[in-house]
């Protein structure tokens, strides 16, 4: 990796980690209990459980195509939100061990990966675009669980 990149991957490993501008993505999700990350905040919306649900099952995807594998996109958007019964079988514990896992991964393939490797499972995309929507997508959906969790007295 060139020094011209290298300040692109300390960015968005910064930013993985909510440095600079957000509140660090696992204080976000510590201290609930199962019980209360599955309550929804408000009538219509999602609960913390849910919240986190979506954000690892799309964390996941998202490192797997910035690793080089492949990912069938569209196949996976019909998965991206828990069923109803999903969340009796998977405890926030789980979900926060692996939004935990995704996260050192992820810093990790921002240190090593070429921010401008083309990525054979994103449509040939730079990976500095797949580490951004991923930035993105997680600060957005962490903020919503700071809302329930507000919301929630919690």
């Amino acid at each position: 990796m060139t020094a011209a990149t290298s300040w692109l991957s300390e960015i968005f490993s910064g930013a993985l980690a909510g440095h600079d501008a957000h509140c660090p993505p696992a204080r976000v999700v510590q201290g609930l209990a199962h019980e209360q990350a599955a309550r929804a905040g408000w009538e219509g919306g999602h609960s913390p459980w849910e919240l986190l649900y979506h954000i690892v099952f799309w964390q996941e995807l998202c490192l797997r195509a910035i690793a080089g594998r492949r990912v069938d996109w569209r196949e996976a958007e019909a998965k991206g939100w828990p069923s109803e019964d999903m969340q009796a079988t998977s405890p926030w514990e789980e979900l926060c061990r692996r939004f935990d896992e995704g996260l050192q991964e992820a810093d990790r393939l921002a240190r090593t990966r070429d921010p401008q490797a083309a990525l054979d499972g994103w449509g040939g995309a730079p990976a500095a675009k797949a580490f951004m929507v991923l930035v993105q997508h997680n600060s957005y959906h962490l903020a919503q669980i700071v809302d329930a969790r507000r919301a929630l007295g919690l």
